[in-house]
């Protein structure tokens, strides 16, 4: 009897051992069937996000390109311009003021009664904004619409024509030197006046010696010589008003 009882409680041991090894194979594979179903849906996710990926095409990638382009452009342009307000365009208004400020003794050809005798009686000229008299020797100038805009004469004779607005806000300046400034702005463009000096030449503000163009100088010496002319209305303005001041009872 204890015989067949031992006998019966080791096959159910054994069947329990049985019955443990079942149930880790099959939890194992289980487990991988699930990770390999992972692993699926992975690939799967990683194909579907390539075929919906919009390729860059060839044109895109020029246009890129072009962009970072044209940005390394404005950089060197901002550059340049940063260097003319530095060392270009002051050093040219310092050497116009410093031949105004030598000449405005008189004029060199006529006196100063007889020239402003003559731009007052002279149908080339008017009185400005400011009441000073200056050019306005004009040429029409065709324009896409059919219009005309007038060019005007800066100095007589000089053949150095700007635009009427831009002769307008030169005259508005409230100084001998912003007046200089936008007659030199409005004469000559702003890529001009960065890569030229007065004269051409190395100049001493200019790095590692880089040689420059000189300004065209028939239109300097147009700019040079209204500098004059509005030197010269300056002191004829103050003398007035000194005189007038004299003049005054009290």
């Amino acid at each position: 009897m204890s015989a067949i009882m031992s006998q019966s409680g080791e096959e159910g041991v054994n069947d329990h051992v049985k019955d443990g090894k079942l149930s880790i194979v099959k939890w194992r594979k289980w487990e991988n069937s699930k990770t390999k179903a992972s692993a699926k849906q992975q690939r799967s996710t990683e194909i579907l996000n390539q075929l919906t990926k919009k390729p860059q095409t060839n044109k895109e990638d020029g246009e890129v390109q072009q962009l970072k382009s044209k940005i390394q452009e404005l950089e060197q342009e901002n550059k340049k311009l940063k260097e003319m307000v530095v060392g270009a365009i002051p050093v040219i208004l310092d050497k116009i003021e410093e031949l105004g400020k030598r000449d405005n003794s008189g004029p060199t050809d006529h006196s100063i009664d007889s020239e402003a005798n003559c731009l007052c009686g002279s149908p080339r000229y008017a009185a400005s904004s400011a009441g000073s008299t200056v050019s306005i020797s004009s040429i029409p100038q065709s324009q896409g619409n059919g219009r005309q805009l007038d060019k005007v004469e800066i100095h007589p004779g000089s053949g150095v024509y700007i635009d009427q607005l831009a002769w307008t806000i030169t005259n508005k300046a409230t100084s001998y030197t912003s007046f200089v400034r936008n007659a030199m702005l409005s004469v000559f463009d702003i890529e001009t006046l960065v890569k030229s000096n007065l004269r051409g030449g190395s100049g001493k503000r200019q790095k590692h010696g880089e040689r420059r163009e000189a300004l065209d100088p028939n239109k300097v010496n147009a700019i040079y010589e209204l500098a004059k002319v509005k030197v010269r209305e300056y002191l004829l303005e103050l003398s007035s008003r000194q005189l007038r001041l004299n003049l005054s009872p009290g």
